[in-house]
């Protein structure tokens, strides 16, 4: 099986927090992958991606941003957006309810951050148990998940180690790259977004270079 070697930056021109998120997650994907994100928001990064995959679904649980993302996402039809929490809808599409086909890419945005209702409700370790107990770990290329740096600032809600090793129990062939920067957002390169990745290790490599003084 041929890995794609394509986890490679070289752009040049500065780039927006939401551009860089979108740009490494673009590189998990290809028109055979579907892309399951939880937290919608405004609807972005499914916009953004819609075009480098086969199907999007996404959920969110607040119906005010539901409806904005709607119109945001209006007229781009592979994009299914879900008016339910994120453990809902993935424990739907894991048992087939919600019908798709694999391999999957995950984006997981759902979570609070450092806050009492991410304490109570752990979204982000719900999502992950689900994913564990629901689908199959040949059916998932890739799991990203955003604003990792929770992991560090609120290690009540879910350890890097704790969220390591269930990842590993996911899919064991992952390998997985963090910058676990404390929320900056202020590097110079799409990797300084703070975000997780999980990538199966027959897919993809992950391509580190040096960068010369004039950033080419």
């Amino acid at each position: 099986m041929k890995k794609r070697n394509n986890l490679v930056y070289s752009k040049n021109d500065e780039m927006s927090t939401p551009d860089k998120k979108a740009f490494i997650l673009r590189l998990f994907l290809d028109k055979d992958v579907t892309l399951i994100e939880t937290g919608t928001h405004l609807g972005y990064t499914s916009s953004k991606c819609s075009s480098a995959c086969k199907n999007v679904h996404t959920a969110e649980i607040d119906e005010s941003l539901h409806n904005r993302a709607k119109a945001n996402c209006k007229g781009l039809n592979n994009i299914t957006l879900h008016l339910q929490s994120s453990d809902e809808m993935l424990v739907k599409i894991g048992t087939g309810e919600i019908k798709t086909e694999p391999p999957y890419v995950f984006w997981l945005d759902a979570h609070l951050g450092n806050s009492e209702l991410e304490l109570e409700q752990k979204i982000l370790k719900r999502e992950l148990e689900v994913i564990k107990a629901n689908f199959k770990k040949e059916d998932i290329r890739a799991l990203l998940i955003d604003d990792s740096c929770g992991l560090t600032l609120a290690p009540d809600l879910m350890s890097v180690q704790e969220c390591y090793d269930t990842l590993l129990e996911i899919n064991p062939n992952f390998r997985i790259s963090s910058i676990l920067r404390g929320g900056s957002y202020s590097g110079p390169t799409p990797w300084d977004a703070d975000v997780l990745m999980a990538y199966d290790a027959d897919f993809f490599d992950l391509v580190v270079r040096h960068r010369n003084p004039a950033g080419e």
